[in-house]
């Protein structure tokens, strides 16, 4: 949470990301396909920082269960990771060179709801653990 608080702040704008961009990459492609890169880029950042973090807060909230998942544990995540996702933003608004976006709010708790389906999906794959734990809470 305190590297994705970091990368809110200013040094991680869209302004000085982008001329990191350019300059690696400013050779091999027109201004117009850097613009768009760097924006895919910027919002696959979001996303997967999130996803991690809902795997980190899936994990503490296991804390020492032999369990491997439980509903509530991934709900629990989810709703401290989207409470974070809309904090985040607001801390961008109390930037000088960032901006709040509530589809970037939606795109973190799309990474972190994705992560926990895909740990759902492997875990239940890995010896249907998950349904039924899931159909015990």
């Amino acid at each position: 949470m305190a590297l994705i608080f970091w990368f809110s702040t200013d040094d991680f704008s869209a302004d000085n990301t982008g001329s990191v961009l350019d300059l690696l990459l400013g050779r091999l492609f027109t201004p117009e396909t850097l613009a768009v890169i760097h924006f895919l880029a910027r919002k696959a950042a979001h996303f997967f920082a999130y996803a991690v973090l809902a795997l980190l807060l899936l994990r503490a909230f296991r804390g020492r269960e032999r369990e491997r998942w439980r509903g509530r544990w991934a709900v629990s995540a989810l709703l401290v990771l989207a409470l974070y996702a809309v904090l985040d933003e607001y801390h961008q608004s109390r930037t000088a060179r960032r901006t709040a976006s509530v589809a970037d709010s939606l795109l973190d708790i799309c990474g972190g709801a994705s992560a926990l389906a895909a740990a759902w999906l492997w875990r239940a794959k890995a010896g249907g653990q998950c349904s039924r734990s899931m159909r015990s809470d």
